[in-house]
């Protein structure tokens, strides 16, 4: 009778164990069906998100190739989720900071913000490399006043009021007389403005920071007046500097009253230049020398005293400049007699870069004709190439 009972025990229990298993495997077929349209849905979702993502990054990309502002961030808040940027305007702005930035972003960082709604576009890279970029430095030029062929007069001048005041200070102080900040040199192109500026650099043991007024104008509203706090900052660091800016025209030119955003943002790079000419001081012992041969087109805000106090034409070679131009650069070359007389009178109207050219153009006629010496001929052959060829530029670029 015991043996029967655990027969039916067993049996009921095998029922029992069956009838769980198929509740199971429905129980699972439900589950895998839910999970089935889960994924379902969040591939939908996906799609979704992916279209949306390349939308985004079109608008992006469309910012990015506007005009856009620059900023620099004054405070960070919210484990790095907003910010206050403030612009070179001393206009502040709190905005958020998008996910990709904040573990590339600190106070005091450059940004570039869209104008339309000042979304956080880009990240600049920090001041050291960018000046390194922008300036062109040079510790102590291999320049000498000795060099420069002729411009006696001009010469002169340039030794009393930026050499003299930088080598003898004392001297301006026991008269009470300020020293100009800057010069103004003017004159047509390769009459020796950048030589005479790297020489002054030379003879001062100063930094030499080289520029073009172009390299101050930039893309970003208010990255040219950045570029300029830059420059003078740098001046600072390593003074007694020499700041030369080329071409100023290109940055300082007449402002008009009808201007576009570019005229705009070239004025307020202008104005900084003002602004920093106007706050360094004598014992910080910076000079600044600038050229142009466009005078004529230049801001009288840059031409008034107190910025560039001397402005000395750099007039093209006269007669007796172009002999001490010519023996500059014929001193090392091996020559034939030479008739001087007939060269002098067919360069008239050259400049010292020119007559460097012919100089080296007849050296290179001697190669060619596998001579020892430059001979007359191989001068005036210079000449005729030389002075011709910059001759149809010219008209070239008249009637261009």
């Amino acid at each position: 009778m015991e043996r029967l009972d655990e027969k039916r025990g067993e049996f009921n229990l095998n029922v029992f164990q069956a009838i769980d298993s198929d509740n199971t495997f429905e129980q699972l077929k439900t589950e895998l069906s839910i999970i089935k349209m889960h994924a379902q849905s969040l591939k939908l979702e996906n799609q979704t998100l992916s279209a949306e993502k390349e939308k985004l990054e079109k608008t992006l990309t469309a910012f990015k190739n506007m005009p856009a502002i620059v900023g620099a961030i004054s405070e960070i808040f919210i484990e790095k989720k907003r910010a206050v940027i403030r612009t070179h305007t001393g206009v502040t702005f709190y905005i958020n900071i998008p996910e990709t930035f904040k573990e590339k972003i600190n106070i005091d960082d450059r940004v570039v913000l869209a104008q339309s709604n000042l979304a956080m576009l880009d990240v600049l890279p920090p001041e050291k490399d960018y000046r390194a970029l922008a300036f062109e430095i040079n510790e102590k030029p291999n320049v000498s006043l000795k060099e420069i062929g002729g411009l006696k007069e001009i010469i002169q001048e340039v030794e009393e009021t930026v050499i003299l005041p930088m080598t003898n200070p004392q001297i301006f102080k026991k008269f009470n007389v300020e020293s100009p900040k800057g010069v103004l040199l003017h004159g047509p192109p390769g009459t020796g403005k950048t030589m005479i500026a790297k020489a002054i650099a030379s003879k001062t043991n100063s930094t030499f920071i080289s520029l073009s007024g172009s390299e101050l104008v930039h893309k970003y509203i208010g990255e040219g007046a950045k570029v300029v706090k830059d420059l003078f900052k740098l001046a600072k660091e390593k003074s007694p500097t020499v700041i030369f800016i080329d071409e100023i025209d290109s940055v300082a030119g007449y402002r008009m009253e009808n201007t576009t955003g570019a005229d705009r943002e070239v004025n307020r790079t202008m104005t900084q230049l003002l602004v920093e000419m106007d706050g360094f001081k004598e014992s910080d012992n910076i000079k600044v020398i600038a050229a142009t041969n466009r005078i004529d087109i230049l801001d009288k805000a840059v031409l008034r005293p107190g910025r560039f106090d001397r402005i000395v034409e750099i007039y093209p070679p006269r007669t007796e400049d172009r002999k001490d131009i010519f023996n500059i650069y014929l001193q090392k070359v091996p020559m034939q007699k030479l008739d001087f007389e007939e060269i002098i009178e067919k360069t008239e109207g050259a400049s010292g870069a020119e007559i460097k050219l012919i100089c080296k153009e007849a050296a290179i006629f001697a190669i060619r004709e596998n001579k020892n010496k430059v001979t007359q001929k191989n001068m005036l052959d210079a000449i005729n190439k030389i002075l011709k060829k910059n001759v149809k530029e010219e008209q070239k670029r008249i009637y261009r």
